[in-house]
């Protein structure tokens, strides 16, 4: 009879662990599905951004000092808030290497909303070394863009784009 009690209990002692098992394992597979989910829509929102080079202008400030506007695009098709910490802008000429300057946001990042474009005009001072090759011109003119966007959930990206526009099209201004 104690025999028969003790068996009992055991059998019901194992039946409480697999049940909490069961339980713990159906936990881990919805856990492991949601987090899938999340990751899965967090990629298909940093796939859907898109960065481009929309327009280039130059004003000679005075004698030997010039400054170049770069009109940056930033388009967020995703879903999700972006942020651009930094930005690398380099300006060549027919090929050749001009000047290039660092934007650093990492204090004040630039919000991209969900669905949304964010235009950012960046100036580029030209030294006064390189200005009369920027007055002169070229045939072609090239931006090229790179820096850091940041994501929730997946961290940090690299975006990079580049805009080539022919002499015709770069817009010189005067003032303001």
């Amino acid at each position: 009879m104690q025999a028969a009690r003790s068996q009992d209990t055991n059998i019901r002692k194992a039946s409480a662990v697999l049940v909490i098992l069961c339980v713990l394992a159906a936990g881990s597979l919805w856990l492991t599905a949601a987090t899938a989910r999340n990751y899965f829509a967090a990629t298909v929102a940093a796939s859907r951004f898109r960065v481009s080079v929309n327009r280039i202008r130059y004003e000679a400030i005075g004698p030997g000092r010039t400054v170049v506007e770069v009109d940056v695009c930033f388009d967020n098709g995703g879903g999700w808030p972006l942020s651009v910490t930094s930005m690398q802008t380099n300006l060549y000429l027919d090929v050749s290497y001009v000047w290039g300057q660092n934007f650093d946001w990492l204090n004040e990042p630039i919000k991209l909303p969900p669905a949304e474009v964010t235009n950012v005009v960046v100036k580029i001072e030209v030294p006064d070394t390189k200005a009369d090759l920027v007055a002169r011109g070229g045939e072609e003119w090239l931006v090229r863009v790179s820096g850091i966007l940041e994501m929730p959930m997946l961290g940090s990206k690299l975006y990079r784009a580049k805009g080539v526009f022919p002499a015709k099209e770069v817009l010189r201004w005067t003032g303001g």
